[in-house]
């Protein structure tokens, strides 16, 4: 097991291309730490790197304390699990599992141990003498695990290693791979663009975008206290909802999408001061609206379109009326403009499964005291 860190790592491409900026970034020792971010963020660049299967063009990379730029995949002590089982068809699971241990030259006795404890570690022992052609996706994939846990590296390195398999067997192989680095305590980077693989699996999550590390902390914190929109947006299913918001009566009250919402107590009206401004984007996740009888602070009148039933929930999508573009000011990210214009004038509520709410009906929506986001309308940066 060993600490793993970024010390202002770049990877620029020889087109100029840069996929990965200034990374700063430390794992500790037996961490799981998740990347996660859209295609082309940068995280399974910065992943190879580690690997040694990219090449550093600045910064330092440290494995267990020491500088591994210059050295070899081999001799960096990690292993990795990729997106593809590359499992060898002709060898059985045993064989498979342990030819890394027979290429480094263990015995056969080491070797045949080592198998059968991550067998049965894995639940294999009854496949052992079975060949990847006669295994499910699941099955296969823990194959591939088995060959990296019986090496017994200093760090486990994943790259989306569950997007081959349906979603009832990634369901069961996140449970599986979190219990499995619980008892092996190996530090982990696990790379994802599926944010709730992040949320349900890492100790920590970093947030990477366009090749920046945009925010890192455990799970709660970046569904809790986003730092920026793209955090926001991107952490959370359904997606938070935002909306313009102009500051008026002296930040007593907010303009939203033609209504008035009073701003009421709490630490609101400190955080509208702090914006410096006559607007910000407002932000509120699904799940944090409530049907609201009356008038109050934060009530929003809307109508409802499509309600989908979902058992334990019900999802209203709902129109508050007047259309206004929260996306307008958003200089400084072209694409989170174009996101949040697509998205214009409709709003996600996640509400009780037995709430009164049917298509075209009238609705009043409350915010959850405590829930309410608000972010700088020019930088997106939270408030």
């Amino acid at each position: 097991m060993a600490p793993i860190e970024f010390r202002g790592v770049s990877k620029r491409y020889p087109d100029g291309f840069m996929a990965v900026r200034e990374l700063d970034l430390a794992v500790e020792d037996g961490q799981f730490l998740v990347l996660v971010g859209p295609s082309g963020c940068g995280k399974s660049t910065a992943l190879r790197m580690v690997a040694g299967l990219e090449d550093i063009t600045d910064g330092e990379l440290l494995i267990g304390g020491r500088v591994v730029n210059a050295l070899a995949p081999r001799e960096r002590d990690v292993a990795m699990v990729f997106q593809s089982y590359a499992l060898y068809p002709h060898l059985t699971v045993r064989e498979n599992i342990g030819f890394g241990l027979r290429v480094r030259g263990t015995s056969r006795a080491d070797r045949g141990r080592a198998v059968e404890e991550a067998a049965a570690l894995l639940e294999l022992t009854a496949h052992l003498d079975r060949k990847p052609g006669q295994l499910s996706g699941g099955q296969r994939q823990r194959v591939a695990m088995g060959r990296a846990i019986v090496r017994r590296p200093a760090a486990f390195l994943m790259d989306e290693p569950l997007s081959n398999l349906d979603a009832k067997l990634r369901v069961s192989m996140r449970a599986e791979i979190t219990r499995l680095q619980q008892l092996t305590r190996t530090t982990t980077v696990y790379v994802t663009h599926d944010q709730i693989e992040a949320m349900t699996m890492g100790d920590r999550v970093a947030v990477l975008d366009r090749g920046q590390l945009q925010q890192i902390g455990p799970p709660r914190d970046l569904y809790e206290a986003p730092v920026n929109l793209f955090v926001a947006s991107f952490i959370g299913s359904p997606a938070m909802n935002l909306m313009s918001a102009h500051i008026v009566e002296g930040g007593a009250a907010l303009m939203v999408r033609g209504q008035r919402l009073a701003v009421g107590g709490g630490d609101l009206p400190a955080r509208l001061a702090r914006s410096g401004g006559a607007e910000v984007i407002l932000g509120i996740r699904p799940e944090h609206f409530v049907l609201a009888g009356e008038d109050g602070p934060m009530t929003l009148a809307a109508t409802a379109g499509m309600v989908e039933h979902l058992g334990a929930t019900l999802l209203a999508r709902l129109d508050p009326g007047a259309h206004e573009d929260a996306a307008a000011r958003l200089s400084f990210d072209s694409d989170m403009a174009d996101d949040l214009s697509r998205r214009r004038g409709e709003l996600l509520a996640v509400l009780d499964p037995e709430a009164p709410v049917s298509p075209g009906a009238p609705v009043r929506l409350g915010m959850r005291e405590g829930k309410v986001h608000l972010f700088d309308a020019t930088t997106g940066v939270a408030l």
